[in-house]
């Protein structure tokens, strides 16, 4: 219940927080190597039972800034970011299947570091990571938790939207944002 309670008041916090790609992160966090992957790219911080916190759609991993240093008190923190959000190279990310390319990299890393199952929390975009991990790797997650995510976003842009209709909008999006990379 701790954890749940951390994690609530730390989503509130953040929602609150919405950081830019030239938020300074906390110190615990920076001093941190970041473990990059094809899809994503992973800060850990903290020890104890795992907890991973993905980001939503265009986000840093810094949104977490507000709940990060209090779970890594009592908990290995294994903070993603998704290659190309928080102004970082976009990788492989540039081409379709980011969202399957991020669960493969993140079931990847998991059983690497021997952190599986580990709590999942994502917000947004990060929670249907978080789902789609639980769903295609079942023993990498011990729970999951998503923080305003909805199961399919198009419905938001166009109600009743079907993928053919969103798929110019898709690519508009995933063009801006390819843009922005390096640019403040």
């Amino acid at each position: 219940m701790r954890l749940i309670a951390l994690i609530l008041a730390g989503c509130a916090a953040s929602t609150l927080n919405w950081s830019t790609p030239g938020h300074s992160e906390p110190a615990a966090q920076a001093a941190a190597a970041e473990q990059r992957l094809a899809h994503i790219s992973v800060v850990e911080m903290g020890s104890g039972s795992p907890v991973v916190l993905i980001p939503g759609l265009s986000s840093p991993r810094a949104v977490w800034d507000g709940i990060a240093p209090k779970l890594a008190a009592n908990h290995k923190v294994y903070l993603v970011q998704v290659n190309g959000f928080g102004g970082d190279d976009p990788g492989a990310n540039l081409k379709p299947g980011v969202l399957d390319g991020a669960v493969s990299d993140l079931h990847f890393y998991l059983a690497e570091h021997k952190a599986a199952p580990a709590r999942v929390i994502g917000h947004s975009m990060g929670g249907l990571i978080a789902l789609m991990l639980a769903k295609a790797h079942p023993g990498d997650t011990a729970a999951v938790m998503t923080v305003d995510s909805l199961p399919y976003v198009g419905d938001i842009f166009v109600p009743g939207a079907t993928v053919a209709k969103l798929e110019p909008q898709a690519k508009a999006m995933r063009d801006q944002m390819a843009a922005s990379f390096g640019k403040p």
